[in-house]
């Protein structure tokens, strides 16, 4: 009975390790682009132009798909340099608002010619309120 109770033992043993293993371990992806993730996910908190372009994902996508654009742009980006024999040079947030700002007025003004109106800066000074 001993004898018949141990291959068993073991054939169980076995298909328990093989489920573990099937099921425990992670997918094995590219080292390359967990660095990146790694380092897009660092940005989340950085005043870099980067760092305001994840967290403006962040806001449109939700974390994981902000962090997987940013770790994209960050490739394309890296492999840039890498051709061109470029150096990295970072504008900074207020550049990227800035710029963000100016693309947003764009497509409203567009968008409003097309459905035929138009669109007029308001006066900002006559608004403000004295902090005395």
């Amino acid at each position: 009975m001993l004898i018949f109770l141990q291959p068993v033992l073991i054939l169980v043993h076995k298909v328990i390790m093989f489920q573990c293993l099937k099921i425990c371990r992670p997918p094995s992806e590219n080292r390359a682009a967990a660095a990146f993730r790694l380092a897009a996910f660092g940005l989340l908190n950085s005043k870099s132009a980067l760092g305001a372009y994840c967290r403006h994902q962040q806001t449109r996508l939700g974390a994981p798909k902000a962090i997987t654009a940013t770790a994209h742009k960050l490739a394309r980006t890296f492999y840039s340099m890498l051709i061109n024999g470029t150096e990295y040079v970072d504008q900074g947030q207020d550049y990227y608002e800035k710029q963000y700002q100016e693309r947003v007025l764009h497509n409203l003004k567009k968008r409003a010619t097309e459905m035929g109106f138009e669109l007029i800066a308001k006066d900002v000074s006559m608004f403000e309120i004295s902090k005395t």
